[in-house]
């Protein structure tokens, strides 16, 4: 039977190539410990500098990692390994995803590259590259990352190119708008759907 501290080290390595994108140092980074901790946590535990993650570390882990209270102490066995699979390259997310993705850097001159993109979204480029090849397997922090680096938000990937239910708009220059012209926007859009449902 495993042991607590084997849980919490297999969970850890999980959370690490999951939502750090397999980087020990930026995991070191979100909860401002030493990046050698981090590595002690990860060795083998016959290993001499191996150390056990205590029950406080654990909760700050999770928190970094957005997981709930306790997570990293349960054998989540099979149920990781097939989260870790990455999702059929052809589902229809998958497709919109890349889609976007590409668009966006063929429009912005700066970030046509994938080393562009990831060295200013701060992951690795062998993410970016996963997610314009159809491979879902990409952490809900790292698609928020990619999609800051083009002043976008996590969802607008997700979006299907000319989806005739949303409305196409500069975002960015919508948030700096002050909150009485937001209202005017918001007012006539209701005003045009009211006058074409009678």
């Amino acid at each position: 039977m495993k042991s607590i501290h084997d849980i919490r080290r297999e969970n850890l390595r999980t959370i690490i190539q999951k939502d750090f994108d397999g980087r020990q140092i930026r995991m070191a980074e979100a909860l401002g410990f030493q990046a050698n901790l981090i590595s002690r946590w990860m060795a083998s535990p016959d290993m001499a500098s191996a150390k056990n993650i205590g029950g406080s570390s654990a909760r700050k882990i999770e928190a970094a990692a957005r997981r709930p209270a306790f997570w990293l102490d349960t054998d989540h066995g099979m149920a990781i390994a097939a989260e870790a699979e990455p999702l059929d390259a052809n589902t229809e997310i998958g497709i919109i995803a890349a889609q976007n993705l590409t668009s966006w850097m063929q429009a912005n001159k700066e970030l046509k590259s994938q080393a562009a993109v990831a060295e200013k979204a701060e992951v690795g480029q062998s993410t970016v590259n996963r997610l314009l090849n159809r491979e879902a397997s990409i952490s809900i922090n790292n698609l928020a990352a990619i999609a800051a680096v083009f002043n976008r938000r996590a969802y607008e990937l997700l979006i299907p190119p000319h989806d005739e239910t949303v409305i196409q708009y500069d975002r960015s220059r919508y948030a700096a708008l002050p909150a009485e012209e937001k209202a005017k926007i918001k007012s006539f859009i209701d005003f045009v759907m009211s006058e074409n449902t009678k």
